[in-house]
């Protein structure tokens, strides 16, 4: 090839998109050699970890690192187990069985390097899954991504707080039933049956803060229709969908439960802000999530641009439902015509309030939560974990799995 041809051609001296590839991964690589050694965070196959969390921003909070998948995937073995921490209470402790692999805990130990440099414009999620890719190739870096295999062992994750400094619950045998210590766990018995531990307090909550006396949690029984206690304790909840559905969903069966509690110290005018998991985002969300984060955003395009958009909002903390939220959709007819813009709401769990009343300083108050027969998406299992708030006060957890009947 001559001079002329070369000039005549300006395309023929521009590198392919493989080489340009290679270069950003150079550039990646180069960048991410030269941060500091900081703390790593990803166990070891074999290990057993408790309440080991990567670095901490705004409300992201780094789980299960080493973990193939983002944080604790759904491909981890949970169990719930009780310890016992004192002469009468309970530790709830929630352990998850990962696999792992050398590739998934270097893109973990990346991220996490990563985001305490908080480097201006260097986009973590992005360059940590594009050396994944590099490294391993995309063949077995996007099964990773999803919480798959390969795997090279197995972590082992024990949680007694779901975030670095949060208060660690005290759990209690219900009435009637007695504890039981050895040294595979604890347990409630009562009449020869075991039975769920409930919540008791939260013991180094700050002084004045509303308290919480004889919680009680399980199904919950109707009189005339209307959710009127917690008549069976338990976390086991069979959703049979053999009572009425209150409000919009009236013609639908529901099965209810909830928890029921006694306070004091409650402040005028507050009420108990609650959360939940296991909403419908938990599992399509969890799944839209892990493949925005896999993706690698190529950055110019329109859909770089808001994959890039869309995982440093993930990346900074945010939901997906709090993500898509923020961003505003405006369609155009492929001419480059506005059709108009509308913008993603958050899901909201169905059945579980957000806000509880308090209606005086003391008092007893139930809280009812319903869900429908055919709420399950196809799955036989919902875990909802619940958290409630007052004046931003940690105050009550709870956990129920939800069982469908006709799964």
């Amino acid at each position: 090839m001559n001079d002329t041809t070369t000039r005549s051609n300006p395309a023929a001296r521009r590198p392919g998109p493989g080489a340009r590839l290679n270069a950003r991964l150079a550039i990646v690589l180069m960048l991410l050699a030269s941060m500091p050694t900081l703390a790593q965070w990803a166990a070891e196959p074999g290990e057993r970890v408790r309440n080991a969390f990567g670095p901490v921003e705004s409300r992201a909070v780094r789980a299960c690192r080493g973990a193939c998948g983002p944080d604790c995937p759904s491909t981890c073995t949970r169990r719930i187990v009780f310890e016992c921490a004192d002469d009468d209470r309970l530790r709830r402790v929630r352990t998850l069985a990962c696999g792992t692999h050398q590739g998934c805990r270097e893109h973990d130990d990346c991220l996490d390097r990563c985001s305490q440099q908080q480097a201006q414009g260097f986009d973590c999620a992005n360059q940590c899954n594009a050396q994944a890719i590099a490294d391993y190739g995309f063949e077995v870096a996007g099964p990773w991504a999803m919480g798959g295999g390969p795997y090279d062992g197995e972590i082992v994750f024990e949680y007694t707080v779901d975030r670095p400094g949060a208060p660690e619950a005290a759990y209690r045998c219900p009435d009637g039933a007695e504890r039981s210590c050895g040294d595979d766990g604890a347990s409630c018995v009562a009449g020869g049956t075991e039975v769920s531990p409930v919540f008791a307090s939260y013991p180094d909550t700050e002084s004045g803060a509303l308290e919480v006396l004889g919680f009680r949690s399980g199904r919950v029984c109707l009189d005339d229709g209307e959710p009127a206690s917690v008549c069976e304790n338990g976390v086991e909840i069979q959703i049979t969908g053999d009572a009425p559905c209150p409000g919009e969903e009236a013609g639908e069966n529901c099965s209810w439960y909830g928890f029921e509690l006694e306070y004091d110290h409650a402040a005028a005018g507050e009420t108990l802000a609650c959360t939940s998991t296991g909403a419908d985002e938990d599992f399509l969300g969890g799944v839209v999530t892990r493949v925005i984060e896999a993706m690698p955003a190529q950055q110019g395009s329109a859909l770089g641009d808001l994959l890039g958009g869309l995982q440093k909002g993930l990346e900074g903390g945010g939901s997906l439902a709090d993500v898509l939220a923020g961003i505003t959709v405006t369609p155009n007819d492929g001419s480059g015509r506005t059709l108009g813009s509308a913008a993603a709401e958050p899901a909201q769990p169905p059945g579980v309030p957000k806000t509880v009343s308090l209606d005086a300083p003391s008092g007893r108050v139930l809280v009812p939560m319903y869900e429908t027969r055919d709420g399950s998406r196809g799955r036989s299992q919902i875990i909802r974990d619940v958290r409630c708030t007052h004046r931003g006060v940690p105050v009550l957890e709870t956990s129920f799995r939800l069982q469908f009947a006709n799964r």
